[in-house]
């Protein structure tokens, strides 16, 4: 399925977006895709991402036109929830059991999740002709940035590989919280 043509003829390319953009496919690549057991750290594609838009947010505007305050939702939220969700993981990992207070602050992350994935539903995108969903939109902002095109699908499929790694409460549409250790 081909949702995005990456460029737009009449906007010129910012100088060193080219260089920028083969750098961002080759971390992304590596991140969804890892080759030999090594992976792309998540900080590193996440921080890339969000510098590649910083620098660049002008000329993005201009190549997805109505698109752009949605795609800049969708890939912000996206960034987000991907730092809240190794934010949750890092602490459960070092601390299994909690005392109170560290319960609660994991339960605040994880309802911040729930906040965040609602928000991330809530985000189609009908354009005329079909409707875009959130993960259509990220990975037409991932063709976008990274100046490829007919490469939706196989970011998709990067995706659908990194909801393995999603908090099981994520996965129910109910999204219910339960807390297995017990408060010390």
């Amino acid at each position: 399925m081909r949702l995005y043509v990456g460029t737009n003829p009449a906007v010129p390319e910012p100088t060193g977006l080219s260089l920028l953009q083969c750098q961002l496919l080759e971390k992304l690549v590596h991140f969804l895709f890892p080759r030999n057991g090594l992976r792309t750290s998540e900080s590193v594609v996440l921080d890339y991402l969000q510098h590649v838009w910083g620098a660049h947010e002008a000329y993005f505007r201009d190549v997805m036109k109505q698109f752009f305050v949605s795609q800049r939702e969708v890939l912000f939220l996206w960034i987000q929830e991907r730092r809240t969700m190794s934010s949750i993981e890092r602490i459960i990992k070092g601390q299994p059991s909690a005392c109170a207070l560290d319960m609660v602050n994991r339960l605040l992350m994880m309802n911040e999740l729930r906040i965040l994935r609602l928000r991330w539903e809530s985000l189609e995108v009908n354009d005329g002709n079909q409707v875009l969903s959130p993960e259509d939109l990220l990975c037409m902002t991932f063709a976008m940035m990274t100046n490829t095109e007919g490469t939706e699908d196989l970011f998709k499929d990067g995706l659908d590989m990194l909801k393995a790694g999603v908090p099981d409460f994520l996965k129910f549409k109910d999204m219910k919280i339960v807390i297995f250790s017990s408060v010390g």
